[in-house]
């Protein structure tokens, strides 16, 4: 009677931790992207040395394309996001330091949003999403690729911003003085607040 106990206990245990080892490894609805891939990276030299912070992920199932994000420290000891795949970014809620469900939140990253300096926009990518950047308060300069063809609500929310770079070639979009409005320059899309 007892071997026979000892052997249910034992198969109930053997049941208990497999399902424990499948929790570990099974994403939760939402966060599978973001967590499993914000991880330190070793540099691209192949020397195995980890020289700078380096968290990667995507846009957690909500893409309507191929998105993903970097960010990665730069030479200022600040970071920069970078933006880069194919098709729209998603949308997000909220401002990043506080209710904001952006992926690359401190939440998720460890790094603080103040601490982003730069964010690039690479060619491929069509929208920025709404509330993308609403809170990078540190952010001096953004790029904007020739192939980005919409900004939503508070995709651009950035008050230290003192640059918009824009690539040649965009149709969608011009500056003048500095400040970003659509290409017939009827709207004003963004205005750097961080500006004399």
């Amino acid at each position: 009677m007892k071997k026979m106990k000892l052997i249910k206990s034992r198969k109930m245990l053997t049941v208990m931790l497999t399902a424990t080892a499948a929790m570990a490894v099974t994403p939760m609805a939402g966060y599978a992207d973001v967590n499993r891939n914000a991880v330190a990276l070793a540099d691209e030299t192949g020397s195995g040395e980890e020289t700078a912070k380096v968290l990667y992920g995507n846009d957690a199932g909500k893409v309507q394309g191929a998105v993903s994000w970097k960010l990665a420290e730069n030479d200022e000891g600040k970071y920069t996001l970078t933006i880069f795949g194919e098709g729209e970014m998603a949308d997000w809620s909220g401002n990043v330091t506080t209710t904001g469900t952006q992926p690359w939140r401190e939440a998720n990253t460890g790094i603080d949003p103040a601490d982003i300096s730069e964010i690039v926009i690479e060619e491929g990518i069509t929208r920025i999403g709404k509330f993308a950047f609403d809170g990078t308060v540190g952010v001096s300069v953004i790029r904007i690729p020739a192939s980005l063809e919409k900004i939503d609500q508070w995709g651009i929310c950035v008050s230290g911003l003192e640059d918009i770079e824009l690539t040649d070639g965009n149709n969608s979009f011009k500056l003048r003085d500095g400040v970003l409005f659509n290409a017939d320059e009827t709207v004003l899309i963004a205005y750097p607040g961080g500006r004399e």
